[in-house]
């Protein structure tokens, strides 16, 4: 889990961070667009959205890694999927990189300067 990375208890994650997941059950990428399309459509302005993974990314039309991209009033970070498969957070500097992400968005939010983020995943 991403929380690993971060120096934020589960308490803290749970109350800043809208978790989605884009599908139900395995990968599906019609399902994903339409979700992904959904949360976009609905996300009011100020808000911002994490997205973890490549394909998740992808149903966002957002490939940036960490740095920030405002679309049509919400911020978007991107960021590699916290599985087990992926090796970039073997590298300690990456996983600090994303811990000071979702740290200094929690902090934003606890000074009432941003509404609650949303994590949006795959499975």
């Amino acid at each position: 889990m991403i929380l690993l990375h971060t120096p934020l208890t589960t308490d803290d994650y749970h109350e800043v961070f809208d978790r989605r997941n884009l599908c139900r059950q395995a990968w599906s990428q019609a399902e994903a667009e339409r979700v992904a399309q959904v949360i976009a459509t609905l996300s009011p302005p100020g808000q911002v959205v994490v997205l973890l993974g490549s394909k998740v990314q992808d149903c966002f039309g957002i490939r940036e890694q960490i740095n920030p991209r405002i679309v049509a009033g919400t911020t978007y970070y991107g960021a590699p999927h916290p599985s087990g498969l992926n090796r970039w957070y073997n590298d300690g500097k990456n996983r600090s990189v994303v811990g000071k992400l979702l740290a200094e968005l929690y902090l934003s939010y606890r000074r009432s300067e941003c509404q609650q983020t949303t994590i949006t995943y795959a499975r």
